[in-house]
C-alpha cells in the first residue's frame, strides 16, 4: 500500500499529538531535537542565511558568557538543547514545491481536536472517580478535585493545568470559527482543570485580542460573549469547586495588598521555611530587579543559559527533578540560582503550609531568557519570535483564524512570563506545529500539487 506524502504528514501530526496530549509527554524531552529534525524533513523547511547567522550569534555570546560566569557547561548544554528546537523550528520557513496539501490547516485541527476530546473523556473518567471515591471523606469543595481532571494526559510536571491551557485554546478557536458546541465543550472541560492562573490570562489575552471590537460601535456581541465567558468561568469554578475559587480570590488579593514588602526579610524567612504573607513569585520578580541593579553586567551576558530560573536550571538543581537518574546523580546550584531562587521553591518549603502552587513558583521563561541570555540578546530573540509569528498571522488577517490566532500568541507570551510554559516541550510542540501549518497553508496554490484540494 502505497502512502502519499499528505498522508505521511498526517501520520506525523497525529503521533505528535497522542505524544503530546499523553503521559508519553514526560518522555518527548529526551528526543525533542530529532523530533524538530523530522518536521524539518517531512514539511519541507529550511532557514534563511539570516537564521543561521544569528544562530550562530546566539552560540558565540552563550559561549562567552559560560566562560564568564564560570563554565556551567552541563547548565548551558541542557538549556540550549530545551530552547534550540522551538527557537529554530518557528523561524523555519517552508520551501516552494508540490510538497505541501492546502487542507493541512485543516488536518491539524481535525486530528489535533479529536485526540484532544477522547483525553478529555478519560479526564472526565478520573475526575468523577476521585469526587465519588472522596465523597465520603471529603466534599467535592475541598482540594482533591483541583487536579483531578487529566486522565491519560498524566499528572507529570504541571499536570492537568497544561490540559486545561490546551481546552482554553480550542474552546476560543471553535468559538471564533463558529462551531459553538465543540467550543463549549472544550470551555467545560478547561473550567474542570481548576487552573486559575490560566483562566485569568486567557481573560486577559481575550481582552486584548479583542480591544479594538469592544472600544468600536456595533460590537456589543462581542463585549457581551467575552463577559459572558468570564461569568460562566467564575460561576462554574464556585459553585464546583469553592476551595479553587477561594484560592483564586485570595491569590489575586494577596497580588494586590503586598507590592510593598521588604525583600531581605521575606528572602530570610523563605531560608529559614517560613510561611511569607507575600506570594513567593512577587518576591521573585523584585529579585530579579535588584539583581539586575546589583550586577549590571547581567544586561549584556546575562548569568548564562540555565543558570537562574530557566527550566534546566530546576531540572540540574539536585532536587525538584523529578527523574530519578538527574535526581540521583545531579546537584548543580550556580551561584544566582542559589541564592535568588532555589530558597523560594524546593521540595521543603514546598511542605510549608500555603507555600506551594502557581503563585509561590519562580518559574517564566520570558525571564529565563532575559536573565540567563542578557537583556540586548533577550530583547533580539523575543523581537525576532514575536515578528516571525506575526507575519504567519498577518496573512490570516481575513479568516476566521485571524483572531484566535493573535489570542494564542498572546495567551502563550502571558503563560510564559507567569511560568515556563515555552520550556515544555509538550506545550511548545503543539503551538510551533500550529504556527507552521498555517504558515505552510499560506503558501500559493500554484505551488501545490493540483489534486491538493480534492
Amino acid at each position: 500500500m502505497k502512502i502519499s506524502f499528505n498522508q505521511l504528514q498526517q501520520l506525523l501530526l497525529a503521533a505528535l499529538f497522542v505524544a503530546s496530549f499523553t503521559f508519553v509527554r514526560k518522555y518527548l524531552i529526551l528526543v525533542y531535537p530529532f523530533i524538530a529534525f523530522v518536521i524539518l524533513v517531512i514539511f519541507k523547511l529550511s532557514f534563511s542565511y539570516r537564521t543561521v547567522f544569528f544562530f550562530f550569534i546566539l552560540v558565540l555570546i552563550t559561549a562567552f558568557s559560560s566562560f564568564y560566569n564560570g563554565l556551567w557547561l552541563t547548565n548551558n548544554v541542557l538549556s540550549l538543547y530545551i530552547f534550540l528546537p522551538s527557537f529554530l523550528l518557528i523561524l523555519a520557513r517552508p520551501k516552494t514545491g508540490n510538497f505541501y496539501h492546502l487542507k493541512l490547516r485543516s488536518q491539524f485541527w481535525r486530528i489535533s481536536s479529536t485526540i484532544l476530546i477522547i483525553v478529555n473523556i478519560t479526564a472526565l473518567t478520573t475526575f468523577i472517580y476521585t469526587h465519588y471515591s472522596h465523597r465520603y471523606i471529603a466534599p467535592i469543595t475541598s482540594d482533591l478535585l483541583d487536579d483531578a481532571f487529566y486522565g491519560l494526559y498524566g499528572k507529570y510536571g504541571l499536570g492537568g493545568h497544561i490540559l486545561s491551557v490546551f481546552n482554553i485554546i480550542y474552546a476560543t478557536r471553535f468559538f471564533f470559527v463558529k462551531k459553538i458546541k465543540l467550543a463549549i465543550v472544550f470551555l467545560i472541560c478547561s473550567i474542570l482543570g481548576f487552573y486559575g492562573l490560566g483562566l485569568i490570562l486567557a481573560i486577559l489575552s481575550l481582552l486584548f485580542t479583542l480591544r479594538k471590537k469592544i472600544f468600536s460601535r456595533g460590537s456589543l456581541k462581542v463585549v457581551v460573549v467575552t463577559f459572558l465567558f468570564m461569568a460562566i468561568s467564575v460561576l462554574v469554578i464556585r459553585t464546583v469547586n469553592r476551595h479553587n475559587y477561594n484560592y483564586i480570590k485570595n491569590t489575586l488579593m494577596s497580588f494586590v495588598n503586598n507590592m510593598d514588602f521588604d525583600y531581605q526579610e521575606e528572602m530570610e524567612k523563605a531560608n529559614n521555611f517560613k510561611t511569607t504573607r507575600v506570594p513567593r513569585k512577587i518576591t521573585f520578580y523584585k529579585g530579579v530587579l535588584l539583581r539586575i541593579k546589583e550586577t549590571p553586567s547581567i544586561l549584556v551576558l546575562g548569568t548564562s543559559p540555565g543558570t537562574y530560573n530557566s527550566r534546566a536550571a530546576f531540572l540540574l538543581n539536585g532536587d525538584l527533578s523529578r527523574t530519578k537518574i538527574l535526581k540521583d546523580n545531579v546537584k548543580k546550584r550556580p551561584p544566582y540560582h542559589q541564592t535568588d531562587v532555589f530558597p523560594l521553591f524546593n521540595t521543603i518549603t514546598t511542605r510549608v503550609p500555603w507555600m506551594g502552587g502557581t503563585r509561590n513558583q519562580p518559574f517564566s521563561s520570558v525571564i529565563a531568557i532575559f536573565m540567563e541570555y542578557g537583556f540586548i540578546l533577550g530583547i533580539l530573540t523575543m523581537y525576532i519570535l514575536y515578528r516571525a509569528s506575526m507575519n504567519i498571522i498577518d496573512k490570516h488577517k481575513n479568516s476566521d483564524d485571524y483572531y484566535p490566532l493573535q489570542f494564542i500568541l498572546i495567551y502563550t507570551f502571558l503563560l510564559s512570563f507567569f511560568v515556563y510554559y515555552f520550556e515544555l516541550v509538550e506545550y511548545a510542540l503543539p503551538i510551533v506545529l500550529l504556527l507552521k501549518m498555517y504558515q505552510i497553508s499560506n503558501i500559493d496554490s500554484t505551488n501545490i500539487v493540483p489534486n491538493a484540494t480534492k
